[in-house]
């Protein structure tokens, strides 16, 4: 499926990019409220090693700074804390992929 197209009800295509932190390529994004593109300056968690992402001006994705966290602590406190549930349930996932490896 080609860049810019929804996979799902809620995942959208991305072009690929790199997740600055564990180095995988990441092509897709799920919205935590149901249908949404990405935006620049919108946060995701990596599937891949659960950090908090920033897309940036050109849709590519850098690492959240503490400033971006303590604004969305601020500002999107929901938005964080589910963020911060999808990112245990990605560890939860990475340890049991293990365990079976």
């Amino acid at each position: 499926m080609e860049s810019g197209k929804e996979r799902d009800d809620q995942s959208y295509r991305l072009k690929s990019t790199i997740c600055p932190v564990c180095k995988k390529s990441v092509d897709a994004a799920t919205s935590l409220h149901g249908k949404g593109i990405p935006q620049k300056g919108n946060f995701t968690v990596c599937i891949y090693c659960s950090s908090i992402l920033r897309f940036t001006e050109k849709m590519g994705l850098v690492a959240a700074t503490a400033d971006d966290v303590m604004m969305l602590a601020e500002k999107q406190p929901k938005g964080l804390m589910m963020m911060m549930k999808l990112q245990e349930l990605v560890r939860q996932f990475v340890v049991e992929k293990a365990k079976k490896n």
